[in-house]
């Protein structure tokens, strides 16, 4: 008896009716709609703004690191009339006429090529942290897709079971 029982049961685990625990959302998904709100949430979030502000800041800095090449040099003149004498005590000057002078700062000249480093790692930064913010933005509007997705499923089923116990009871 116990072998029977056993052999009907196996049988009726894999021949039996198939039995859907749960049915797929998926057919309802309209991925034109979910794109639309995508592109919507892109364009209209203020922090997404802020980061596409922040990496145009950074593409300044680098323009700003590659023209400064030029800061540690430093010229510059002198004008003295010549008509002045040489050499007294009100001009103790002992050339007249234009005076001309160049300076280099070794400090700055040595510091340039770490300074345009840093601003092309801050650029690189910026855009990762755009390319970022841009998945997480897409997963939180598809997350919330789905879940208004879920919950209109639920929505119908429960409809659907209030008028099936509307009709029972009438």
């Amino acid at each position: 008896m116990k072998q029977k029982f056993k052999i009907a049961l196996i049988f009726l685990t894999f021949f039996g009716y198939g039995s859907y625990a749960q049915e797929s959302m998926i057919d309802d998904i309209n991925y034109a709609t979910l794109d639309k709100y995508i592109q919507a949430a892109k364009i209209n979030f203020p922090r997404k703004k802020i980061f596409d502000t922040n990496v145009e800041r950074a593409k300044t800095g680098v323009t700003a690191a590659n023209l400064s090449y030029l800061d540690f040099l430093t010229a510059s003149y002198y004008y003295r009339p010549d008509n002045k004498t040489a050499i007294d005590q009100t001009n103790p000057y002992s050339v007249n006429g234009f005076q001309f002078g160049a300076t280099i700062n070794i400090g700055v000249f040595l510091q340039k090529p770490s300074m345009t480093k840093k601003a092309k790692a801050e650029l690189k930064i910026a855009k990762l942290e755009d390319q970022e913010y841009e998945t997480t933005l897409t997963n939180e509007v598809k997350k919330r897709y789905y879940t208004y997705l879920r919950l209109l499923k639920d929505l119908k089923i429960k409809t659907q079971n209030c008028q099936d116990n509307s009709s029972v009871v009438d």
